[in-house]
């Protein structure tokens, strides 16, 4: 079994983001810009019922990525989702996934988000985006993650996982730029990590939130979690092995409407 961290890694490295109509034509803007922050108190609303797509760009430096999460993809149940990239930006388009979004594909404790893993690593890539369908809805988004996920694959099960509630009542935590309502504090301890799976840690951006992501449902009950980092404790094992003491903040979504 293995245990993903999902940061906004493409977000991160993009040059910039914008939002089109189905032929990549730029349309107003509305702050779409939000959608790269970790956060769900901001959103972007399209203001129209045409398709919609939004887009992390850089034509310079390739990006790459092998998950898509769809924060909030609640608010897009029963119309179609369209998970897209572009290899020569906006001339050659790859359409991943053409997806009607349905109650069961969602995940998370409260059953809001969407998570597409791509069937391989897509790299070299000068944009990643979604297309939200035309079908007469008015489009709101929180939140869109595209990344490559650090995979751990050596999780100490035999210490399990940690996890302390908060109470609805707590104060909201600050994290870098934000801040963030706690529904629970989650630790554990992964193993047999190489000295570059901690330069790719270490070169993960953590300016907002990220995500756990466990498809199998094994270790994570409801299979994806969003979470600020609070610690990561590395240390040395043996044979120059590594192993990461995590602590992580739940972030609650059960206030939303």
């Amino acid at each position: 079994m293995s245990l993903i961290l999902l940061a906004n890694t493409v977000a991160d490295a993009a040059a910039q983001i914008i939002q089109t109509d189905s032929s990549d034509v730029a349309t107003a803007s509305g702050h779409h810009e939000c959608v790269e922050q970790g956060t769900r108190l901001t959103y972007w609303n399209a203001g129209a019922t045409a398709a919609r797509r939004i887009a992390y760009i850089n034509k310079t430096n390739k990006l790459s990525a092998d998950y898509m999460v769809l924060l909030d993809a609640v608010n897009h149940v029963g119309y179609s989702l369209k998970t897209l990239s572009w290899s020569d930006y906006p001339s050659t388009l790859t359409t991943h996934e053409t997806k009607t979004l349905a109650a069961e594909d969602l995940v998370g404790p409260n059953a809001r988000d969407y998570v597409y893993p791509f069937s391989s690593l897509q790299s070299g890539k000068e944009a990643f985006g979604i297309e939200l369908a035309s079908s007469g809805y008015n489009k709101t988004v929180t939140s869109l993650y595209f990344g490559v996920g650090f995979e751990m694959n050596y999780f100490a099960a035999e210490r399990g996982l940690e996890y302390s509630p908060i109470p609805e009542g707590a104060q909201p935590v600050q994290y870098k730029r934000d801040l963030y309502f706690l529904s629970g504090q989650l630790s554990f301890d992964v193993g047999n990590l190489t000295q570059d799976d901690i330069d790719s840690f270490y070169a993960l951006p953590d300016q907002e939130p990220m995500l756990l992501y466990d498809a199998s449902g094994d270790i994570l009950e409801h299979k994806l979690l969003h979470c600020i980092l609070l610690n990561a404790d590395i240390h040395a094992a043996f044979n120059d092995l590594y192993a990461i003491s995590f602590s992580f903040g739940v972030i609650r979504d059960s206030w939303l409407i």
